[in-house]
């Protein structure tokens, strides 16, 4: 049996993480949360996870900045944000190293898709 990916989740509302961790632990180990950057930097360092579902708009440190630090202590984490903020903010998340993308409002089956497009995995039906 494969190894399943390590995730860890981050946003700043408790039920979203809830829903996420509902959405994918079926197929990810979620390995940690955080509600914001800070926690999000401090828990990819300790983890390593394989890849890390943020959000960009929260508290203390936001996504956009939480990406760059992730990137540049561990470049090999993938990023894929889920997050209602506008495609101008997307565009920035992406310039900083963020790997995909997802809006929060609809991601439905489309999260699962774009996680496992960044790590690499064949589509699954």
């Amino acid at each position: 049996m494969a190894m399943r990916n390590r995730i860890v989740l981050v946003d700043d509302d408790a039920d979203m993480r809830e829903l996420l961790r509902l959405r994918l632990e079926e197929e990810f180990d979620i390995i940690g949360e955080a509600a914001d950057g800070r926690g999000a930097i401090s828990l990819v360092k300790e983890t390593q996870p394989d890849l890390v579902v943020m959000d960009l708009m929260m508290p203390h440190v936001d996504g956009l900045d939480a990406i760059s630090e992730i990137k540049l202590t561990c470049p090999g984490t993938k990023i894929v944000v889920v997050t209602a903020a506008g495609r101008s903010l997307m565009a920035e998340a992406a310039g900083r190293g963020a790997d995909g993308w997802v809006d929060k409002v609809s991601y439905g089956d489309e999260l699962l898709g774009i996680i496992r497009s960044t790590l690499g995995h064949p589509e699954q039906g």
